[in-house]
């Protein structure tokens, strides 16, 4: 019996196996001489379209300018924006509108006849019924109306009769130059034949002349102002002045 450190620790596999059989059972690896060409060629075939050529790009853009037409104008039921390529835009022009409305307006107005003196300064004489008017919303609604239509009304709103109790202490000689002024343009637009008309200013005169203030303002009048209230008496017909009327003849 052969003692146990004298043996040997090889297996007896790997000793049995001579090492050139070692080397030839590896496998080796494949080769490019070994990968058939025919596969190689179709699939780079298959994976790579072909090269389109400068003539194509060529010939897509004459056939795409010669479909193209040559102006495109605007067109009505095609697109939504607000402006268009000949400079008109769908937004609002407030200035066109104005000036289109102020033609009709301008057209209305010619077409309208010339109103008359009677039209434009009516014989409204109020008779006296209601609350009477004060001077301050006399004064008050003569300021606010500088219109000589509307301040004819407001003064025919009060009855002759009414002045005096309305002015009482209260007259200025502004305020009354001013409606002197009115009842001269009242009679400067009518005509010398309208006698209702100079017969209801002069009453509205005669009403002044019944204010007990009157000689006092007709004092702090300038001459121009008091040569204005004598041409407005001359064109009633009356020439000779009495009353508080005197100051104006001295």
């Amino acid at each position: 019996m052969t003692p146990v450190s004298t043996r040997s620790l090889k297996s007896p596999s790997a000793s049995s196996v001579p090492p050139t059989q070692l080397s030839q059972s590896k496998p080796k690896p494949p080769t490019t001489a070994s990968i058939p060409t025919a596969s190689v060629t179709s699939a780079s075939t298959a994976t790579l379209p072909p090269k389109p050529s400068q003539s194509n790009f060529a010939e897509a853009k004459a056939t795409r300018d010669s479909s193209r037409p040559s102006h495109v104008g605007p067109s009505a039921g095609v697109g939504g924006g607000i402006f268009r390529p000949n400079g008109q835009n769908t937004t609002f022009s407030p200035r066109t509108q104005t000036s289109a409305s102020a033609s009709v307006s301008d057209t209305i107005r010619e077409a309208q006849p010339p109103t008359n003196s009677a039209t434009r300064f009516p014989l409204n004489i109020a008779i006296g019924n209601g609350s009477p008017m004060t001077m301050f919303n006399f004064n008050k609604k003569w300021e606010a109306n500088p219109v000589a239509e509307d301040r004819w009304k407001l003064i025919t709103s009060i009855p002759p009769t009414n002045i005096p109790s309305m002015c009482k202490s209260s007259l200025e000689p502004s305020l009354f130059i001013s409606i002197v002024d009115l009842l001269r343009a009242v009679a400067e637009s009518n005509s010398e034949q309208d006698k209702d008309t100079r017969e209801v200013i002069k009453a509205y005169l005669n009403a002044f002349g019944g204010v007990p203030r009157l000689n006092t303002v007709l004092l702090f009048l300038s001459e121009k102002e008091k040569s204005r209230v004598r041409e407005l008496w001359k064109l009633l017909g009356v020439e000779n002045l009495s009353g508080n009327w005197n100051v104006l003849v001295r």
